[in-house]
């Protein structure tokens, strides 16, 4: 069964971290999917966009998924969206937050502050050793990547490259 994407409102974003928040301390409930699709805590996005809640057996094939499915509403529409990756989050929380022994879940640490647009570049390196690039060998990628281009001006090494392509 597909869905239409949604976004949480504010008030969508407040019952989803009440919900987070108890489930930290000891409560066994159930998601509150209501708000999904509650006019109240949630708002269309400007294009239909529709979503199949599956499984994922890895974080890689759901960033994917994800990547393929939103990518029609634009990188500066999905990047910082909080309503869009709380909607997100809430779509696929058994995926996010399993339940384990007893039905509990465990859910992480709610981040009390929020990212500085002034962050030094030390706080924002990663540890690239860990990052999957295999994705780059893909032909459709590849071919957004390394796509020839006309030389506007002679090669300074001196190529007597017929095509005249870099």
């Amino acid at each position: 069964m597909r869905d239409l994407v949604r976004i949480l409102n504010e008030e969508g974003i407040r019952n989803f971290r009440k919900y987070l928040a108890d489930l930290r301390a000891g409560s066994n409930s159930a998601p509150p999917r209501g708000i999904l699709t509650d006019a109240w805590c949630s708002a269309k996005l400007p294009i239909n966009i529709e979503i199949e809640n599956q499984t994922f057996d890895n974080r890689m094939e759901a960033a994917k998924y994800l990547y393929e499915t939103l990518r029609s509403l634009g990188h500066s529409k999905i990047d910082q969206n909080v309503g869009l990756w709380s909607w997100l989050s809430l779509y696929y929380f058994d995926q996010v937050c399993p339940q384990i022994a007893g039905g509990k879940r465990r859910p992480g640490q709610q981040n009390q502050k929020p990212v500085q647009q002034t962050q030094t570049i030390e706080m924002n390196m990663i540890d690239i050793s860990k990052i999957d690039y295999s994705i780059l060998d893909w032909p459709e990628v590849v071919q957004f990547l390394f796509h020839p281009r006309s030389e506007p001006h002679p090669s300074p090494f001196h190529t007597t490259d017929s095509v005249g392509l870099i």
